[in-house]
């Protein structure tokens, strides 16, 4: 059978207010399906509640099959005691290096869809610049701007959902973004994006 000429990519994720770090919910990654099936399954489980799931496929291939897929892995932040304040980045620094580690860096597919995260706990400059150079534009920079809330003593509780398909032949702003965030404590923030691309391998 000949691969499909396009492919509709359904992402959606959510994020919820988590009040005591010592009892976390359990880890709800975001559902990925293209055309309709799901995306196969990544290649280590979620162990934080709070993280982000990063897919990135060869931009020459039919993304319908999961031989495409170079790289797909959950990003987590550790949960400590004092909070996330000095981990949070580690999970972005990882989302950068897979990226960076992840094929012909010229010719990748990106998905990027956090869950369970902070509106504080915004991606670093390097995940901001690589997101940039694959589509990226006003959503992801408009996450970066957001003046910080008065929080707190809840673990999360401004939550946000950002989602990010992107191409390296992606121009600033051409690719396909949501982001949502609470502006009220207790607060369930959703965000869903559903596209039609071109499949490259077809």
């Amino acid at each position: 059978m000949a691969p499909p000429a396009q492919v509709t990519i359904d992402i959606s994720t959510a994020s919820a207010p988590m009040p005591d770090w010592q009892n976390l919910p359990k880890p709800q990654p975001p559902t990925i399906t293209l055309n309709g099936a799901p995306l196969a399954a990544a290649t280590n489980n979620p162990w934080s509640p709070n993280g982000c799931q990063v897919v990135v496929f060869a931009g020459y291939e039919d993304i319908t099959q999961p031989e495409s897929i170079i790289s797909n892995m959950y990003r987590c932040v550790s949960d400590t005691q004092q909070g996330w304040g000095q981990t949070y980045q580690w999970m972005w620094d990882g989302v950068a290096t897979q990226i960076m580690s992840s094929g012909n860096v010229e010719q990748q597919i990106v998905i990027i869809a956090t869950f369970g995260l902070d509106v504080l706990m915004t991606p670093t400059a390097a995940t901001f610049e690589l997101c940039l150079a694959r589509g990226a534009g006003s959503s992801l920079q408009t996450w970066g701007l957001l003046p910080a809330p008065s929080e707190g003593s809840m673990y999360v509780e401004y939550p946000a959902s950002y989602i990010l398909l992107g191409n390296s032949g992606y121009d600033y702003g051409e690719g396909y973004e949501a982001f949502a965030y609470a502006t009220e404590d207790g607060e369930t923030i959703t965000a869903s994006l559903e596209q039609t691309i071109s499949n490259p391998g077809a």
